[in-house]
């Protein structure tokens, strides 16, 4: 008699796995944005939390440049691949270099659907902005270059209307 054959795992079994072992990962970084600042879990302690989980379920991670984007790709043992691309605005090498950081974290952590904590609290349009939010909105908004990229971000947000994000958005406006 000869045993069943079993179906080999597809990415998306194998991705299920991950994603219920997965830990809610704590933020360990604070950055300081002019008058606010604002707390984040670092690609180093995700990476660090994450890893042996994504590998165990035979996946492997590599980011690569392609042109102005930063791709993020998860190649399982089965063949199947998933990828994650964000663009690029920068064109100062080191703030270039902290959008390549800030975007492989972010793609990993979309990926995988990787939790941060509290990380529904900086959810924008829900009301109450505090200070940490305001930061991390003052953070990314040094990241725009264009009226354009601020327009798109401020429709990203769900178009506040709050006094403080206002300001913010107002000051980096006249910046550009």
């Amino acid at each position: 008699m000869t045993e069943p054959e079993t179906m080999p795992e597809t990415i998306y079994q194998a991705l299920a796995k991950v994603q219920a072992e997965m830990p809610v990962i704590g933020r360990n970084k604070t950055a300081n944005v002019g008058k606010f600042s604002y707390s984040y879990a670092d690609l180093e302690k995700i990476w660090e939390i994450a890893r042996p989980i994504i590998e165990k379920h035979g996946f492997t991670v590599y980011n690569c440049g392609d042109g102005d984007k930063v791709v993020t790709v998860v190649v399982h043992t089965s063949g199947e691949k998933l990828l994650s691309a964000m663009n690029i605005s920068q064109i100062d090498p080191q703030k270039k270099g902290g959008e390549v950081t800030y975007y492989r974290r972010y793609n990993l952590c979309m990926l995988f659907n990787i939790i941060v904590a509290e990380e529904d609290k900086d959810a924008v349009g829900t009301g109450e902005v505090n200070e940490e939010k305001l930061a991390m909105i003052e953070g990314e908004l040094s990241l725009l270059n264009t009226v354009e990229e601020l327009s798109n971000y401020h429709k990203q947000l769900g178009t506040p209307k709050d006094k403080a994000t206002l300001a913010l958005f107002t000051a980096r406006k006249k910046a550009l």
